[in-house]
C-alpha cells in the first residue's frame, strides 16, 4: 500500500534499492519490505511498502500488517428513496419558482 496516496495493489514497480543493499536478482524475492523501495503508479512517489493484514488476492491472513479500511455505512433503501424523493421535490419547486418569477 502506498502511504502517500493510499492506493493498494500488487502491481507496484521496483523503484530502487537503498545503496547499502546489494543483491542479485535471485535474492530479490528474499528481501524484506524494509529493504525495498517501490514506485507508485498513481502518484509517482517512491515508498517503502506497507502491507495489509489479509492478502487481497488469496485471502491469506498474515497476522500482522494494516487492517483493511472499513467502508462507510450505507443508507438503508427506504432512507435512500426518501432522500432522493425530497431532493427531486425541492428541485421541482425551485424550477417552478424560477419560471413563475421570470414569466409573470
Amino acid at each position: 500500500m502506498c502511504p502517500v496516496c493510499g492506493s493498494a495493489g500488487s502491481d507496484f514497480e521496483l523503484a530502487d534499492l537503498p545503496p547499502d543493499v546489494e543483491v542479485t536478482v535471485a535474492e530479490l524475492d528474499e528481501l524484506s519490505a524494509a529493504d525495498v523501495l517501490l514506485m507508485c503508479g498513481q502518484c509517482d512517489e517512491a515508498f517503502r511498502p506497507k502491507f495489509y493484514q489479509r492478502c487481497h488476492h488469496c485471502g491469506f491472513d498474515h497476522e500482522s500488517g494494516r487492517a483493511p479500511p472499513t467502508p462507510p455505512p450505507e443508507l438503508e433503501s427506504p432512507q435512500r428513496v426518501l432522500v432522493v424523493a425530497v431532493a427531486l421535490a425541492l428541485l421541482c419547486l425551485v424550477g417552478l419558482v424560477y419560471f413563475w418569477s421570470v414569466l409573470r
